[in-house]
């Protein structure tokens, strides 16, 4: 898969994609625009053809033209994969995955659900922000580390994870649920 990214990336201008959805104008070098990701009256958004980035200096948002289109348009790497491939006329190998690739996936995509599950969670505990800010962590660190709160619950995360249709199985081999007497229960309670 990584090659059909680096063609991907070869075929199509950060700046062209970019483009397409912002107002770009060229300086220099490098395109400026209005960034898409926060309200701006001055330009801070850069896109960069030669090293294939953008950058905001108002929000910190960058990246590549994959996380662009992510963050844009709100869809998963795989998604926009897909979507760039379409643009760049690549067509994507399709190798036969093997099961410890499968595995590494599923225990992927667990873990970001988890993570999200426990960012979600720290905007909503006042006690945790209040300690954050007492040790003086910045909300810019909070948010660059992704940082989050787990509740002090014995089940908060297994049922949310079980909503969203994810195995027993696989929420044990992520580390995030302990099994005892046939029992499930989160690993992570009452911490950041």
């Amino acid at each position: 898969m990584s090659s059909d990214v680096d063609r991907i990336k070869d075929l199509l201008d950060v700046a062209d994609v970019v483009g397409e959805y912002v107002k770009l104008n060229k300086t220099g070098s490098y395109f400026k625009g209005l960034c898409p990701f926060h309200n701006e009256k001055t330009p801070s958004f850069i896109v960069s053809p030669d090293r294939g980035t953008y950058h905001c200096f108002g929000c910190g948002a960058s990246g590549d033209v994959f996380s662009f289109v992510q963050e844009f348009e709100g869809l998963d790497f795989k998604d926009a994969l897909r979507s760039l491939a379409g643009k760049a006329g690549v067509e994507l190998s399709t190798k036969p995955k093997n099961n410890f690739s499968e595995k590494k996936d599923r225990i992927h995509l667990i873990n970001e659900e988890a993570s999200n599950f426990f960012e979600k969670n720290l905007k909503k505990s006042v006690d945790a922000r209040k300690y954050l800010k007492e040790r003086s962590v910045s909300s810019k660190t909070i948010e660059e580390w992704r940082l989050g709160f787990a509740p002090d619950l014995w089940r908060s995360l297994f049922d949310h994870l079980i909503s969203k249709n994810f195995s027993e199985n696989d929420m044990v081999e992520a580390g995030l649920i302990k099994a005892k007497d046939g029992k499930r229960y989160d690993t992570f309670r009452g911490r950041l």
